[in-house]
């Protein structure tokens, strides 16, 4: 495959987002400090809210999910019910209706799209569950596509353009040969 500086560009930008996510940085934050030829800051710790997954949290997150259910897909976006991708379905739940730390952003703090599916993929703010362990809440990612549990292995998620938001099994939903984590918010 031959290098291009479209593919570099495009392959910089996955890695700012990835790292802003990881490190609890915003992604504008981050830029700025690259612009200004600074070594871009980790974020302080944003898990400060209340935990997902088991027990109530992970109901309120399953439950606010599925007001969803028929929505537009629209790549990019993150405003429900107008529409949005499968993370900006995630962000919105959790960081914007719930009010939940998200990776980037602190409790109560979310504005915009947010974070992408790598970087929830990785966040240190959710723990990897096993597969059998899943419940309502917990947060069904992949590299590329990302939904929320609701029961008895089924999930709702923001699927393409001429699906829009609905319910599948975790198995319909899954990229082919991509690894998957279930991730439930930590307290």
């Amino acid at each position: 495959m031959q290098v291009t500086a479209g593919r570099l560009a495009l392959t910089a930008t996955g890695l700012l987002f990835t790292w802003s996510g990881l490190a609890g940085a915003s992604v504008s934050g981050s830029i700025r400090d690259l612009i200004s030829g600074q070594k871009p800051e980790a974020g302080t710790n944003p898990i400060t809210g209340t935990g997902g997954g088991a027990g109530q949290t992970g109901t309120a997150i399953a439950n606010q999910a599925l007001t969803y259910r028929g929505d537009p897909y629209v790549w990019g976006g993150a405003n429900f019910p107008k529409g949005g991708d499968c993370s900006g379905l995630v962000n919105d739940v959790v960081g914007r209706d719930l009010g939940m730390a998200i990776p980037g952003y602190p409790t109560g703090k979310f504005t915009g799209h947010g974070p992408v599916t790598s970087q929830w993929f990785a966040w240190n703010g959710a723990a990897t569950v096993a597969i059998p362990d899943m419940q309502a809440g917990d947060l069904v990612c992949w590299i590329t596509h990302m939904g929320i549990a609701i029961s008895g292995g089924q999930m709702i998620s923001a699927l393409n353009p001429s699906l829009g938001v609905m319910v599948t099994t975790v198995a319909g939903a899954a990229p082919p040969g991509e690894p998957m984590r279930i991730r439930r918010l930590k307290a």
